[in-house]
């Protein structure tokens, strides 16, 4: 696995608000940073994170755009239930948090040994 593949935003809102740019014509890094007001380094992260968790895809040119599974997040009111339900199949399908923390969303969970392991 790629340490690109590990995504490195840890907070699901600050992802949401990525998603709702590209939603929102906000297609390019650039604009996304503009739209949300993210640094570089930051609005990477949570590109990343969006596109590991399956909520954003990304084309040969680079271009960003929304997946099902994102626009039913954004379809979903923050915290709502329906909202839940669409991160817990973000976590459960990624493929990456599959490898890197396969009992993520049980009721133990890794611990940060675990996760730094």
């Amino acid at each position: 696995m790629r340490t690109l593949d590990i995504p490195q935003a840890n907070d699901l809102t600050s992802v949401r608000r990525i998603v709702h740019a590209v939603a929102h014509e906000s297609r390019t890094q650039a604009a996304v940073m503009a739209f949300t007001d993210f640094s570089r380094r930051h609005a990477q992260y949570r590109i990343q994170a969006a596109r590991v968790l399956g909520l954003l895809r990304v084309d040969e040119g680079a271009d960003l755009w929304v997946t099902t599974l994102g626009e039913r997040l954004l379809s979903a009111d923050v915290g709502s239930p329906d909202a839940l339900r669409v991160w817990h199949d973000a976590i459960t399908f990624s493929r990456a948090l599959q490898v890197i923390a396969p009992d993520l969303l049980t009721p133990r969970g890794p611990g940060l040994e675990e996760l730094t392991a």
